[in-house]
């Protein structure tokens, strides 16, 4: 049987390739990373993302990138 090389790597045949893209499934089955180059896709995705105006509600929210907590924090005295 023909085979192909995702782009991680991992191998798989070409028939099974072919199946997975009729059923729009873009990932390795062994590692899950992306199949094929995926660049085109997100840069649409990221366009209509872009293009998409934000509900009236969340406009005037602000998010922040503190945490609210520091992660892992309890584990520092864990042992003592």
């Amino acid at each position: 049987m023909d085979i192909s090389v995702l782009h991680c790597g991992h191998t798989i045949h070409l028939e099974c390739l072919n199946e997975m893209r009729v059923h729009h499934h873009f990932s390795c089955p062994v590692c899950s990373r992306s199949a094929c180059d995926m660049t085109d896709a997100w840069q649409k995705l990221d366009q209509e993302v872009a293009a998409t105006p934000m509900p009236e509600f969340y406009q005037k929210k602000m998010v922040s990138n503190k945490p609210t907590t520091t992660p892992c924090n309890h584990l520092a005295n864990a042992g003592t």
